[in-house]
């Protein structure tokens, strides 16, 4: 926090800072708590079969970059933070097996969103 502050880190697509912020409440919430805290991070992007213009898949892969970043710089503290796109996540639930009420929701989901 204090290097974004003073300049030396910076992101253009990531709101490092809102995640600062999460991170700061679930430390003074939990301050006790010998739990496992995650951040979970979760996005939208354009699929890899899509027609979709360079410029914006140049977009979403400089997000994607810096949430390595991100993570990066996290690296090793009391809260860990991932990040995911929906179609990321979406298909990690569905290996870890779900209802069919609830994976007809994900094809729905997916159908709409997925351009």
């Amino acid at each position: 926090m204090v290097e974004m502050i003073n300049g030396n880190i910076n992101f253009r697509y990531l709101d490092a800072v809102q995640l600062i912020k999460h991170y700061f409440g679930l430390a003074h919430e939990y301050a006790d708590s010998g739990l496992g805290l995650e951040i979970g991070y979760v996005f939208w992007e354009p699929g890899g079969d899509e027609d979709v213009p360079d410029p914006v898949i140049k977009l979403y892969a400089d997000h994607r970059d810096e949430c390595e970043r991100f993570t990066d710089l996290v690296s090793g503290d009391k809260i860990r933070f991932s990040f995911y796109s929906y179609c990321e996540l979406i298909e990690y639930w569905r290996g870890s097996g779900m209802s069919d009420e609830l994976l007809d929701h994900f094809e729905q989901f997916h159908g709409k969103y997925k351009i």
